[in-house]
């Protein structure tokens, strides 16, 4: 059987998931999926079946819109989990395609590369830590966001917010940032 994620019904788009739910689906009686059934009983073992759906769904996907839509909305999603500590080569063995496909994708929805998206949700990241916490030592934090060393920590914040880190925590300090803040 084939398991989407919950709510996801990228084959059959004239259907409900409701309604494939428990239900036998001849797969030969889909353009998409003429020969997948054909390559999948070729293969002797689950595992091989298993990579052989994934390749051929993978290039399903890049033939549609929503399809790219739905993988890059997934790969955003991944990377904000991660709170942007992915690396493109992760994301590559996450997803199973090149970096200049994903690349492709982040430019056409999102204006800019997933390097550089990664990089911004860090940052967004660093900030929400930093307007939330008390931080004194900030050795123990850049480390905990994969930053060489403390420049490197400095630079990249300086670079994103126009002050650094230690400015910016006394301005969060001076203006009482924290007893503004209302979680939802």
């Amino acid at each position: 059987g084939i398991r989407f994620q919950p709510g996801a019904n990228p084959f059959f788009e004239n259907q409900e998931v409701k309604d494939l739910v428990g239900q036998r689906i001849n797969l030969q009686n889909f353009d998409i999926l003429k020969n997948l059934s054909e390559k999948m009983s070729e293969q002797q073992t689950f595992t091989n079946r298993m990579c052989t759906f994934m390749e051929e769904y993978r290039n399903w996907l890049k033939t549609t819109e929503s399809g790219q839509k739905h993988l890059f909305f997934q790969m955003v999603d991944l990377i904000v989990k991660k709170d942007g500590l992915l690396k493109i080569s992760e994301l590559i063995d996450y997803t199973g395609y090149s970096s200049r496909y994903i690349n492709l994708l982040f430019e056409t929805f999102l204006g800019c590369s997933a390097k550089q998206f990664c990089k911004n949700v860090k940052m967004h990241t660093i900030i929400n830590e930093l307007n939330r916490s008390n931080i004194d030592s900030f050795p123990n934090f850049y480390s905990k966001f994969d930053f060489y060393d403390q420049s490197h920590f400095v630079h990249s914040f300086k670079e994103f917010t126009g002050v650094s880190p230690k400015e910016y925590v006394n301005q969060v300090r001076k203006s009482s940032y924290k007893t503004k803040i209302v979680d939802f």
